[in-house]
């Protein structure tokens, strides 16, 4: 939301005007087109070129008396004030006064700052460059100087240590590791520790916890009869990725779409379990498709969600009420999802698609089983063809013995077989006589026997080999149907798959699947992908994203509060071949991670949510690491 401007800035359209109107008057007058009054949208530069009813100019620059827009929020007339009085958010004084400096400086438009493709920024200069230790501090610093700020002391080597430890590997360091660094009085003695620490396993595992979160990772399925699921070999994955340091635009399409990747091994297959992570209902009165389409429709507002931090669910229903998603829009994007062999039908936690993920241990017991039992099975079928020719003698013998029996009250299955004409026997039960002449000798049971035996360990083994729910497309495809409402039922246009192209164009280059949609994603152009997950992990390092509202980079999140930077972010995190561990080294080599959490009076009164960072965050642990806390301790 908006911020107040202060006296001696210039008003910025992005900045300081937008969010005023999305908070207040795009419900009205914004993307949605069946809520949009007036004919009038606020939402693009075209609504405030137009005219009103009347034929006044919406917005005149430099010309406050003919803007209607200022007239109607300003001082109208009895009926003519906008927002209308019985609406839920009225504009402040400053908010009016914000918008007249901005008519009056010329009412320059801007599109959304996280629509427009990042830039690479020029470093700042600042006065105090010797504190800088790297590209991050010079912007931090520079922010710091403009808001007459300093920056904290660094902070002392033991407390370094820790919170280094606990931000890359989510555990506190051994006294032993304290000590040691401690003793290192070298120049590079804090790099080393950095570089350890991004070697360590422990770093994937913290690294995924946030990735799991985001990808509603859960090992059941989430309702009431909350089956379990094994969906932990995906999970296993994501940590080796991290660790593997898989470069972000490989980590990203993989999971979105490994399984349409040439050749696809079995890890690119594997890591699209991420879009299997959605909860399955298996209640009883569940309709199957109903319970398909919103699996589908949770798929495609992760994959919104996690890589361009936008609010898809809000257009299921209806055009987005302030974002550049249309209701069709989301349709397109859920036709890139609706594709798999899933039927919505059940509780199984192994619904296919499915993927075998079994150990290499595993694989070699279960193949020394199938030799066995091919080996006894070929010594099973000589011994059977020496005794065949005994088979007719045995069952006239026994026809024989069964005629003189008298009194029979429980006939033994093969007396019942016995019973039957020789002229009426189907062949299920001559096979059935072969059987039982053959078992009733020694050696051959004795094979026999051994065969059941292996089989069943091997098919217990079997069992044991998780199975993955994974994503693979059917040959023949759904059609997919604008839904009013969402409703599965309310069926109305047809529509193919599409992304939200006032947001960003997809090249023709790509194909219209969800290995184009994920090659879209990681453009090096797109506006969003780059931004958000440097956020992301900013906010794993800072404990606040420079957006504080990391999955809402749409009009209505929060502005970021140092934009250069973000940009700067995103452009090296995309130039470096989107290397994880070179962008969390080069956040935590700098100055702004290593200073002093020691907070002064002054600091505190003029940046009380240390939002400019003039000195080192201090925020609470997740639960998942106070429990690894208590373990690792304990």
């Amino acid at each position: 939301m908006a911020s107040p401007v202060l006296a001696e800035e210039t008003v910025s359209f992005d900045r300081d005007v937008r969010p005023i109107l999305s908070n207040a008057c795009f419900a009205c007058h914004g993307p949605d087109e069946d809520a949009r009054k007036a004919d009038l949208r606020l939402d693009v530069k075209s609504g405030f070129d137009g005219k009103s009813e009347m034929g006044a100019p919406i917005v005149a620059p430099g010309d406050l008396d003919n803007s209607e827009l200022f007239y109607r929020i300003g001082d109208p007339d009895d009926g003519d004030e906008m927002p209308p009085k019985d609406f839920h958010i009225q504009l402040s004084d400053e908010e009016i006064e914000t918008i007249r400096r901005w008519i009056e400086g010329g009412a320059i438009w801007q599109s959304h700052w996280a629509f427009n493709a990042p830039v690479k920024p020029e470093t700042p200069q600042t006065s105090d460059d010797g504190w800088s230790e790297n590209d991050i501090d010079r912007f931090i610093l520079a922010e710091l100087e403009r808001r007459n700020l300093d920056p904290a002391p660094l902070a002392p080597k033991k407390t370094l240590i820790r919170r280094l430890s606990l931000d890359l590997t989510g555990l506190p360091p051994t006294p032993e590791e304290v000590d040691a660094f401690l003793e290192d009085t070298s120049d590079g003695a804090y790099e080393k520790l950095v570089e350890r620490l991004l070697a360590s396993p422990r770093y994937g595992e913290r690294m995924a916890w946030p990735w799991l979160d985001a990808a509603r990772y859960a090992d059941t399925n989430g309702y009431q009869g909350d089956n379990s699921r094994t969906m932990y070999p995906w999970r296993d994955w994501v940590v080796q990725a991290f660790n593997d340091n898989l470069p972000y635009d490989e980590f990203s399409i993989w999971q979105i779409a490994g399984d349409l990747l040439p050749d696809a091994t079995l890890e690119q297959r594997l890591a699209t379990g991420f879009n299997r992570n959605h909860m399955i209902n298996g209640e009883g009165g569940r309709i199957a498709e109903e319970n398909r389409v919103e699996y589908v429709f949770d798929q495609l507002e992760t994959v919104g969600t996690v890589w361009m931090a936008l609010t898809f669910n809000c257009a299921r229903c209806h055009d987005h009420k302030y974002d550049p998603v249309s209701h069709e829009d989301y349709f397109r994007f859920f036709d890139f999802f609706n594709r798999t062999s899933v039927n919505g039908e059940g509780g199984n936690g192994q619904t296919p698609p499915i993927l075998r993920v079994a150990t290499e241990e595993a694989d070699a017991r279960i193949a020394e089983f199938d030799a066995e039992i091919r080996a006894l099975s070929r010594e099973l079928r000589d011994r059977g063809r020496d005794l065949e020719p005994g088979l007719a003698e045995w069952e006239e013998r026994k026809r024989a013995e069964l005629a003189v029996k008298e009194n029979i009250e429980e006939p033994s299955e093969l007396d019942v077989l016995l019973a039957i004409p020789e002229a009426d026997l189907t062949k299920e039960q001559r096979d059935e006589l072969k059987r039982t002449f053959l078992l009733s000798d020694e050696d051959y049971e004795k094979l026999d026997r051994q065969i059941a035996s292996r089989r069943s360990r091997r098919d217990r083994l079997e069992n044991e080999v998780p199975k993955v729910m994974i994503m693979e497309d059917v040959a023949e495809l759904r059609k997919s149907f604008v839904l009013d409402r969402g409703i599965y039922t309310e069926r109305r246009a047809v529509v193919s798959a599409g992304v939200p192209e006032a947001v960003f164009p997809m090249d023709e280059r790509y194909p219209r699947n969800r290995l184009g949609l994920a090659q879209w994603l990681v453009d090096p152009e797109h506006p969003l992908t780059a931004r958000v997950t440097v956020n992301r992990f900013w906010a794993e390092i800072f404990g606040q994203g420079l957006v504080k509202t990391p999955e809402n980079f749409g009009v209505q999140g929060q502005l970021p509060s140092h934009p250069e930077l973000l940009d700067w972010l995103a452009v090296t995190f995309v130039e470096s071949g989107w290397d994880v561990k070179r962008l969390l080294k080069t956040m935590v080599m700098s100055s702004t991670y290593r200073q002093s959490s020691v907070v002064t009076p002054e600091n505190l009164k003029a940046d009380p949510e240390n939002v400019y960072l003039a000195r080192s965050p201090r925020y609470r642990m997740p639960s998942w690491m106070l429990r690894d806390q208590a373990l690792y301790t304990g």
